[in-house]
């Protein structure tokens, strides 16, 4: 079991910006949900009816050709539905704007919130279309995910280190659940990395406290503020359950105030 990397001094630079310095990124990984008894059931019903439903089909279709002497249209193909629902996935809209209260999936999103140094906001990136680059080029997203199925991190955020100017002072690390699941329905611990992307090196690692007693009805976590003035980089820890994930960016704005 991996055991999480305590976090650096939040008044001592954890990083620094050097010639051979490119990107840092920002990782969030999560597992699939586990299929429970009656998923699994339900699966397997009908994963065997489609396979029994392609033979019928492909035996019919097989019987008419030889009986006309005709070519007849290739057998029908088991629907999206049952193909989703045999492996536990269901589809989803790629443009969705909200959390998706009925999707059985979970599905877990990385945005990074970015203010100035006079704590005003210059952009949101996040796995979105319109959020994925950011205006000025320095922060852009890997994109969507929606199973955690991936081997490394699922979604990820890469700051671009040539591009990094003073302007940009705080960058807020958020994840929301997309998903009908709160944090405390997740039968796993996302975790969250800081890599210097050129000699992936980990320099923080946190796992998502699901199991703690403010996780339920909570669907965005903040878990940390990053600060950086003339190439120093130190991290400020939240870790906050949020129940809204509208609420969100007023809860930012309190911290900058601090």
């Amino acid at each position: 079991m991996d055991v999480p990397i305590q976090h650096p001094s939040d008044s001592e630079p954890f990083y620094r910006i050097t010639s051979n310095s490119t990107r840092l990124m920002i990782g969030l990984k999560w597992e699939p949900r586990q299929a429970q008894v009656t998923d699994k059931v339900s699966a397997g019903f009908l994963s065997s009816l489609g396979l029994i439903g392609s033979v019928i089909l492909w035996i019919t279709s097989l019987f008419v050709s030889l009986i006309t002497r005709t070519p007849t249209a290739a057998p029908e193909k088991v629907s999206n539905t049952v193909l989703y629902t045999a492996q536990n996935i269901d589809k989803k809209s790629d443009d969705s704007a909200t959390r998706e209260s009925g999707f059985d999936q979970y599905d877990l999103d990385l945005y990074c919130y970015a203010f100035d140094d006079n704590n005003q906001f210059l952009f949101v990136n996040g796995p979105e279309d319109n959020n994925m680059f950011s205006d000025d080029g320095v922060i852009y997203s890997s994109g969507e995910d929606f199973t955690g199925r991936g081997v490394y991190d699922d979604e990820a955020a890469y700051i671009d280190l040539d591009k990094i100017t003073n302007k940009h002072a705080h960058i807020f690390i958020v994840v929301v659940s997309d998903c009908k699941y709160d944090f405390a329905s997740l039968d796993n611990k996302p975790k969250i990395r800081i890599v210097d992307s050129k000699f992936e090196k980990e320099l923080v690692s946190f796992e998502i406290p699901t199991d703690s007693e403010l996780a339920p009805k909570c669907f965005a976590y903040i878990y940390a503020q990053l600060s950086q003035h003339e190439g120093a980089w130190t991290l400020h820890p939240i870790e906050k359950f949020v129940y809204d994930p509208k609420d969100v960016p007023s809860i930012l704005e309190t911290y900058l105030k601090k």
